[in-house]
């Protein structure tokens, strides 16, 4: 609970704010499943584009953000499939997506995952261990950041797609 309160305050602090290169990011986060993902047999697909993109963000606050979405992903992925992280590029802001394969999340749940100590059946029998804070957490930050974040899941394909500014 104290992290969680520690985190909330730090992505509401705007002078922890920097240009930040989110494709580095987004490498480093990952390189920390790669134990994880070859005990599942994941496969790991990464789009990046070629230029690096900068954004403005708390890099502190955003590392959280993508060890929690890839923590989620590699837990719920079936093993042998394939985890994919993308990143793109659209007016003002760039968009990460964190993809995986595993059971389809229930219309009925898909607007409750970012609720506080929320836990889906499907969740509570995988994840005996978890809270239920970790998606709070991920949308408490990028609500503090501004930002949005969505979530589809359709034929057990489940993607979390958030938005972050870019520098100018």
């Amino acid at each position: 609970m104290l992290n969680l309160s520690k985190m909330k305050s730090i992505g509401a602090d705007l002078s922890r704010r920097r240009d930040l290169n989110i494709n580095e990011l987004i490498i480093r986060t990952l390189l920390s499943f790669e134990s994880r993902a070859e005990e599942k047999g994941l496969g790991v697909e990464i789009q990046l584009p070629e230029q690096h993109m900068t954004v403005v963000a708390d890099p502190d606050a955003i590392t959280q953000v993508l060890y929690n979405l890839l923590d989620n992903s590699v837990k719920f992925a079936t093993p042998g499939s394939c985890l994919c992280i993308s990143l793109c590029k659209e007016g003002g802001k760039a968009y990460v997506s964190i993809k995986n394969t595993g059971d389809t999340i229930s219309e009925e749940d898909l607007p409750l995952i970012f609720d506080r100590f929320h836990k889906s059946d499907r969740s509570r029998s995988l994840d005996r261990e978890g809270v239920g804070l970790g998606l709070y957490l991920v949308k408490t930050i990028l609500d503090a950041h501004n930002e949005d974040i969505s979530v589809t899941s359709r034929d057990g394909v489940t993607d979390f797609v958030f938005s972050l500014t870019l520098a100018k």
